[in-house]
């Protein structure tokens, strides 16, 4: 099934509202990457979306890591089991 996202400025500045099974998601990918843009533009290098992806792959790993010991996997799973796919 193929979904579509229109991004208006509202969003990205505050974010996805809303019951879609991708709003905690992408509100996870937008926040990281503004810090990850704040984070290499203040150490005056041009931010890379490869290794954008790196780190956000990795922090979702550690959320999952999180969830684990916390026994709310499924609560990973339902929140970002598809982005984890997506990213591999």
């Amino acid at each position: 099934m193929e979904e579509h996202l229109e991004l208006v400025e509202t969003d990205i500045l505050f974010g996805f509202f809303g019951a879609s099974r991708w709003t905690k998601a992408l509100n996870f990918c937008m926040l990281h990457a503004k810090s990850f843009i704040v984070e290499t533009t203040s150490q005056k290098n041009k931010p890379s979306f490869y290794t954008f992806l790196v780190k956000l792959k990795s922090s979702v790993n550690l959320e999952r890591c999180i969830c684990k010991r916390n026994d709310a996997f499924s609560s990973f799973s339902k929140d970002f089991g598809h982005l984890s796919v997506a990213l591999g």
